[in-house]
């Protein structure tokens, strides 16, 4: 397990088996498990999850976060799965 941290980023692409979020290049490496701290951002509190990296790829275009990575939950609970839902 890479015991980086990724501090934050902002993604729309959540669905019910996990979430796909850019990132900077490298920091995750599929297999890994990642801890996670959901904020949606409209004042009803964070989500916590835990997941796994399934895919990492690069992305075509030049920025700081130039890698995206396809996180499958792994747990999470129904309750706040529907919360995540709801708000994206």
């Amino acid at each position: 397990m890479n015991d980086a941290q990724f501090g934050y980023t902002i993604t729309k692409d959540v669905s019910r088996g996990g979430l796909c979020m850019p990132a900077l290049s490298a920091i995750a490496r599929t297999g890994d498990v990642v801890c996670m701290d959901i904020n949606k951002g409209n004042g009803e509190g964070n989500v916590p999850a835990t997941g796994k990296v399934r895919w990492t790829r690069k992305l075509k275009r030049k920025a700081i976060l130039d890698e995206e990575a396809g996180i499958e939950f792994t747990d999470i609970t129904p309750a706040d799965i529907d919360r995540l839902i709801g708000t994206f």
